[in-house]
């Protein structure tokens, strides 16, 4: 049986957050696994007055620190607008962060286990608390490394961290007689209190097991433990691996799908272990509901729960029967694809290498190269073809290994089938071999690559080739090549685009000003529909912008 506790001897640190927020602070709770980072935080946020602030909660955990975006996923829309990719996604998640009532001065950005953000989502937050709106109330254990962004909120003074040190022991004696509905006998409370060393995780664990074994009772108004006394030191993972072993199969199962895939849709849930195995665990106080959109989301009762769990042997057996789950309802979440794509991969159960490369061009849209090297890497094992070699290539160029890139684009020339695809490895190659190997007569080979080719590919790598001359810095060279591109063909392309914009960056170096305005407004406007399959486009409408 699982017991109610209250929260009880955190006054100072209520008290100092409280204030810190209302002169418009941020704080960040940092202490050891298991000392109620988690709980303080909870309860601060719950009493934030809400004509003073709008509270939005995140949780990061380690289930979702793979995902680029991953713990700001309830933050995006649900029905991805078209072309939203990289950039513009990070800024709709910060315009959704931002809002808020018109009475209302900040957000409270309520941050659980910040150590586990994904470095995008990091980077968003660092965003977020630069606009002025948002401030963060974080937790973060130690000892232990954070993403770089989440150490730059306090080296840029954005947030003031505090110690949560463990209880002592008049907080433990306080804290054991409210859950006890009494007062503890004195060596009970002080062996509890030295065994478990004010860890309020280590002692809940410890003394539910107590109090179902039956080691505790109510003597004479006191509460005593009759058990043995003689244990030297027990820690927070010992008590939950134990624990965790000790649970009939169906409700360890829980555990470990929710320790994977935290957050997860209580109907899939449901669907992989059955209701009555759900409705157990959430009894038992190992997972807990978050109710958001409509939705109903399971995550772990304690973010260390999901630590010892991953850390067992076979706890990823189950990631092939959630990959196939979510596939089976259609991938209904904005992130789905992505998710089921890490799971294949790591399950070793990958049956469309496209849904690798797929995912690996969201991941490297977000900025998360490594995620999408991965994912690349496997797509090419999993014979992916040229999709997964000109993604593969894509990243080693932009991570420091040109030559691999090339070596590898080398391999996939003699295997290419089609004018596009021929289209995309020129460009690819051209790219890497300028912008990384400094290569001089890259643009060259583009042009005379455009001359074996017709339509809008031939207009595509002419205007990648002028592109490299304009970066160079050779404006008169480019604009003279842009004379020489056959008239366009009147349908927007992306070849079209990229040429446009380049022509609208020269005019505007020849002099073209405030002319030019109506047909940068004509450019911009098509930019959406062509931004996913052509992302250099982005670079080019930056630079013709400005």
């Amino acid at each position: 049986m699982v017991h109610a506790w209250p929260f009880v001897g955190r006054s100072i640190e209520v008290g100092r957050v409280t204030a810190a927020l209302a002169e418009g602070r941020g704080m960040l709770l940092e202490g050891a696994a298991g000392v109620g980072k988690s709980r303080l935080l909870r309860e601060i946020a719950g009493q934030q007055d809400a004509g003073t602030f709008t509270v939005k909660r995140v949780y990061a955990t380690e289930a979702m620190s793979a995902i680029p975006l991953g713990a700001f996923a309830e933050f995006l829309p649900h029905q991805e607008p078209h072309g939203v990719v990289g950039a513009r996604e990070l800024n709709l998640v910060l315009d959704s962060l931002v809002e808020r009532p018109s009475s209302v001065h900040q957000v409270v950005l309520a941050i659980d286990d910040m150590q586990l953000l994904d470095t995008t989502s990091a980077d968003l937050v660092l965003r977020a608390t630069r606009t002025g709106h948002v401030l963060v109330l974080g937790t973060r254990r130690t000892p232990g490394i954070v993403p770089d962004s989440v150490a730059e909120l306090w080296k840029r003074d954005l947030v003031t961290r505090i110690p949560v040190p463990p209880l002592d022991r008049s907080q433990t004696d306080h804290l054991l007689a409210g859950v006890l509905g009494g007062r503890v006998e004195g060596r009970t409370g002080n062996r509890l209190w030295q065994l478990t060393e004010g860890n309020v995780l280590t002692l809940r664990e410890l003394v539910d097991g107590l109090r179902d074994s039956g080691e505790v009772s109510q003597v004479g108004g006191l509460w005593h433990w009759s058990g043995d006394m003689t244990r030297l030191h027990i820690d927070v993972f010992s008590v939950l691996e134990e624990r965790v072993r000790n649970l009939p199969d169906n409700l360890r199962t829980v555990v470990e799908i929710v320790a994977l895939a935290e957050p997860v849709d209580y109907g899939m849930l449901v669907g992989l272990v059955g209701k009555y195995a759900v409705t157990s665990a959430e009894d038992q106080k190992l997972i807990q509901a978050d109710r958001r959109r409509q939705r109903r989301d399971l995550r772990l009762d304690h973010p260390v729960f999901g630590e010892v769990v991953r850390s067992m042997p076979h706890a990823e057996r189950h990631l092939g029967d959630l990959a196939e789950y979510v596939e089976r309802t259609s991938m209904r979440r904005r992130d789905d694809e992505l998710r089921v794509a890490v799971w294949r991969m790591r399950s070793n159960t990958v049956g469309d290498p496209l849904l690798l490369v797929r995912a690996g061009r969201t991941a490297y849209a977000r900025f998360d190269l490594s995620l999408a090297g991965e994912l690349a890497r496997a797509a090419l094992a999993a014979g992916g073809g040229f999709d997964a070699v000109d993604l593969r290539a894509s990243i080693l160029g932009f991570t420091g290994e040109p030559e691999q890139a090339i070596e590898l684009l080398n391999s996939a020339e003699p295997a290419l089938k089609t004018d596009e695809q021929r289209i995309r490895w020129s460009i690819a190659r051209g790219m890497i071999e300028f912008g990384m190997l400094n290569d001089p007569t890259a643009a060259e080979r583009l042009w005379c690559a455009a001359e074996s080719l017709g339509g809008p590919g031939a207009t595509l790598l002419r205007a990648v080739s002028i592109c490299q001359l304009a970066w160079r810095g050779d404006f008169r060279s480019a604009y003279q090549r842009l004379a020489e591109i056959p008239e366009m063909e009147k349908s927007w392309t992306g070849g079209r685009l990229f040429a446009e914009g380049h022509r609208l960056v020269l005019a505007a170096y020849h002099g073209g000003g405030e002319l030019l305005l109506d047909e940068l407004r004509a450019f911009e406007s098509h930019l959406p529909d062509h931004l996913p399959g052509l992302p250099y486009l982005r670079a080019v409408a930056t630079l013709s912008t400005v």
